[in-house]
């Protein structure tokens, strides 16, 4: 008996923006961007719901879309 493959299950994705590597300083300057850009007040990122929504995206492998 041959044994089934999962080939034709998977799909290739082809990357379509350039994944930005992490650091500190990058993730901290992106946040007061975000801050300032959207006149959010710094206790912000101190919400539980912003939290959530980082960790969420910190474990993302191909990037993170978000709705337009």
């Amino acid at each position: 008996a041959q044994q089934a493959t999962l080939d034709d299950h998977f799909q290739e994705v082809t990357p379509t923006e350039h994944v930005v590597t992490y650091s500190q300083n990058l993730f901290r300057e992106a946040v007061v961007e975000w801050l300032i850009g959207t006149n959010q007040p710094i206790q912000a990122v101190k919400n539980p719901s912003f939290k959530k929504m980082i960790n969420i995206a910190s474990h993302a492998t191909n990037g993170v879309i978000i709705l337009n």
